[in-house]
């Protein structure tokens, strides 16, 4: 985010104010998330379903972030631009998985059920995303300054 904010291209966007609040929100929720102590641990269906909730965030985060480069790189059809960032964004969704893997010492390229439902969850935010992208003609403003 801090290179966009530095582009004249992305600051000319009507809706990067919007795209930067919904970033530093989904990194509170995320912190708040992950720094709860063991004591603040819920039941397992409660912790899978935030899980659940923060990686389809986490796919809007990522994939929005990735469309605001097509405004320095751009690309004009629309439906390329959502390949592209499906693609991206799921590609390295797997890697990652397969990068955990490693640091656990589990074989690299197999996926256990967790990693699959990550996987899952990371496209259905995707799916969601895109079906936005290309139903908007544009994003509306949105400012919580007075």
């Amino acid at each position: 985010m801090e290179y966009l904010n530095h582009r004249s291209e992305y600051l000319s966007q009507k809706h990067h104010t919007l795209c930067n609040q919904f970033f530093i929100v989904y990194l509170a929720i995320v912190t708040a998330e992950r720094s709860r102590g063991k004591q603040w641990k819920l039941s397992s269906l409660a912790e899978s379903f935030f899980n659940s909730v923060e990686h389809i965030l986490f796919a809007w985060v990522v994939c929005l972030i990735i469309m605001q480069f097509f405004t320095i790189f751009p690309l004009r059809n629309k439906i390329l631009q959502a390949v592209f960032i499906a693609l991206i964004f799921n590609g390295l969704g797997v890697l990652n998985e397969f990068y955990q893997n490693s640091m656990t010492l589990q074989p690299i390229i197999s996926l256990h059920q967790e990693s699959l439902k990550d996987i899952a969850m990371n496209l259905t935010g995707t799916s969601v995303f895109i079906i936005w992208m290309l139903r908007k003609k544009e994003v509306p403003e949105v400012s919580f300054e007075r």
